[in-house]
């Protein structure tokens, strides 16, 4: 059972999804209660393009208790990916769709549409905190994945500003020239890597400078990333995006509470996209190497051509999910409507452009 499973993960990754399908039936019909093995059955179906059959997947998963230790992740990215999913097919689309199939049929066959929305302005800030004077010693991969993601960015024709150790001052007066760069209609992107800690529900992103004893501290000297992103809402951006690389375990909670909280879910405004390199309440030691594997991961992912940046960050997260065993389970939280390509397919792909 296992052994297809395994199988299955690595067709699935090489997308040859209907050996991943193949092999995770085999899974499925050893043990009917392997919670993981629908997961990842759905994951073929959606990326096949069948999004009813995924559907019926990722139910059944969440029907299932959590067994074996990758039980929370397929309960997690069920129901995630089901949020993500079109309603559920009714009766007319059922009959249109089995009238694809019928070659007696009088109805010619739909092709459905994938549209990319194609705004204005590309504008991304990274922000870099390594030096923090409480933690010792310093960071050592904010700066490096920083680097490595504005190459990116610039490639994908993002106007691209990298800042690093800012203190309080700094880090606002950093996010307010970004937001003046915000027009309406642009894609703007927010990348920090550095601490951050919640309290009262909202995440907040420490500066450098940052003396936080209590949690009314946090509020005082932190950057709500909640109303950061109202801010580049309000300024008109058509797409916000948010990478936060923040979910570290940090020198400051220990002082006032017993043990770490992680980072807070944020209400995602029309339009936005985000994702945490660590579940929520989750927290992480940085790691030696020129890069942390949510970073590597990304950037494997942020290649590739003709993939929506939903399923970018979906692919991320498991990625990273399956490379730490499940000790680190990135969290994605989207409200698009519309298909956003950091590297559209080509000429081939259809194009809206709005307001034009």
């Amino acid at each position: 059972m296992f052994a297809f499973f395994a199988r299955g993960l690595v067709w699935l990754d090489k997308r040859d999804y209907d050996h991943a399908v193949s092999d995770f039936d085999a899974a499925i019909r050893l043990d009917s209660d392997y919670t993981a093995a629908f997961t990842n059955r759905g994951l073929a179906f959606e990326r096949k393009g069948e999004p009813q059959r995924a559907r019926k997947d990722f139910e059944a998963a969440l029907a299932l208790p959590e067994k074996y230790r990758d039980g929370r992740w397929a309960h997690d990215t069920a129901r995630e990916r089901l949020a993500g999913l079109p309603p559920a097919a009714s009766s007319s689309a059922t009959a249109a769709s089995d009238s694809k199939s019928d070659p007696h049929s009088s109805e010619p066959p739909r092709t459905p549409q994938r549209t990319t929305i194609e705004r204005g302005p590309r504008i991304a800030l990274l922000i870099a905190n390594r030096d923090y004077p409480d933690a010792d010693p310093p960071l050592t991969q904010p700066e490096k994945d920083a680097r490595s993601l504005a190459e990116e960015l610039k490639h994908m024709g993002f106007e691209t500003e990298v800042a690093q150790n800012l203190p309080k001052l700094g880090l606002q007066r950093a996010i307010e020239s970004f937001n003046k760069k915000i027009k309406p209609g642009a894609i703007a992107l927010l990348y920090f890597s550095g601490y951050g800690i919640q309290t009262n529900h909202q995440t907040y992103l420490l500066p450098t400078d940052a003396r936080i004893w209590n949690e009314a501290d946090i509020r005082r000297d932190g950057t709500s990333l909640e109303t950061v992103l109202q801010e580049m809402n309000g300024h008109g951006a058509a797409v916000k995006l948010a990478i936060i690389d923040a979910s570290r375990r940090n020198p400051y909670e220990r002082r006032f509470r017993a043990a770490a909280a992680g980072l807070a879910p944020v209400t995602v405004a029309k339009d936005s996209l985000i994702i945490y390199s660590g579940g929520l309440g989750q927290t992480s030691n940085d790691t030696a190497g020129e890069q942390r594997i949510f970073m590597s991961e990304l950037l494997k992912e942020l290649r590739s051509p003709g993939i929506s940046a939903d399923e970018i960050f979906s692919r991320t997260r498991i990625g990273v999910s399956r490379a730490t065993d499940a000790e680190q389970v990135p969290w994605v939280a989207s409200s698009l409507i519309d298909s956003f390509y950091f590297v559209p397919l080509g000429p081939s792909t259809a194009v809206r452009r709005e307001g034009r």
